[in-house]
């Protein structure tokens, strides 16, 4: 009887916070990328009051500067990033933390009840053991992408014009780490690519796409095989934002933010004359520019 009883609690609480939300207002969904912007914010204003106390030199500095940019204008450059719902505000809010407090006294006795009952508070913590199988788990995963990767290998020895499949399996070395790998296979695709006029604009966001793979390979710092990726997407579009965007980064890197600036600018004042929906990363982008040249004449 009791076990039923405590059931019927669970049951009518879980059932409370998912009608719940259905009867109160609920804004828009905001983006994760969102999220990832305002503590990238934080970040650099951390950083700043790091460099004022004299905790950072300034090439320690410059350096945490720029990555935290990189970061910040990358998420913001992504048009697809997952959504998350905000709180409920005002009266809604309120109402949402009285059953959020009601709920917890009514679940949190039910679940301990529960557990000393069915559970077992006894267990002995994982193993040593345990965990070296979980390291043996891990290898045997990545071997089998490896062998993965041997099938895809041997189909391109077969198909050797399978352009969509040279193209993934680039991305693929780089995640692996197999740089050199990757590097040749993306020569490939760029060879097809080539036979292919009517597939510019797919081959210079495959080349943008693979240049950025490069860049996180590298702990967000565009190596040369990264920028001459950008430069081979420019060549096949020279509108590509995703290319011009790290290419001005790159100018950034190399301690030029002036010319960093004026290539954004451009890219902004273009992406504005198409007109249209403008992208989620174009307001962001104008306030980093401001705040780098707020930054520059101080």
């Amino acid at each position: 009887m009791i076990l039923a009883l405590i059931l019927a609690a669970l049951t009518a609480g879980a059932l409370a916070v998912i009608v719940l939300p259905l009867f109160l207002h609920r804004p828009a969904p905001a983006r994760r990328a969102d999220y990832d912007i305002a503590v990238y914010k934080d970040q650099l204003r951390e950083l700043e009051r790091d460099v004022a106390r004299g905790a950072l030199d300034g090439a320690a500095a410059q350096s945490a500067r720029l990555e935290i940019e990189r970061r910040l204008l990358a998420a913001d450059m992504n048009p697809e990033g997952a959504v998350h719902d905000k709180p409920p505000a005002g009266l809604a809010r309120s109402n949402a933390w009285r059953w959020t407090a009601i709920l917890a006294l009514i679940l949190a006795p039910a679940a301990l009840l529960i557990y000393l009952d069915r559970g077992t508070p006894g267990m002995p913590q994982i193993s040593f053991a345990d965990r070296a199988a979980d390291r043996e788990a891990d290898a045997a995963r990545e071997a089998q992408v490896a062998d993965l990767i041997g099938q895809v290998e041997a189909r391109l020895a077969e198909n050797p014009d399978d352009l969509r499949g040279w193209v993934l399996l680039a991305r693929a070395y780089v995640r692996l780490g197999r740089i050199e790998d990757a590097l040749k296979a993306q020569a490939t695709a760029g060879d097809l690519f080539d036979q292919e006029p009517d597939l510019a604009q797919d081959a210079a966001e495959s080349m943008a796409a693979f240049g950025e793979l490069l860049t996180q390979a590298a702990d967000g710092e565009i190596t040369p095989e990264a920028r001459a990726a950008f430069g081979k997407a420019i060549g096949y579009d020279a509108r590509n934002a995703r290319a011009r965007y790290f290419l001005a980064f790159a100018k950034m890197q190399d301690g030029d933010p002036r010319a960093a600036v004026a290539d954004w600018k451009a890219l902004i004042a273009e992406t504005e004359m198409e007109g249209g929906d403008m992208p989620p990363w174009l307001a962001s982008l104008k306030e980093r520019i401001a705040e780098i040249e707020a930054s520059r004449q101080q």
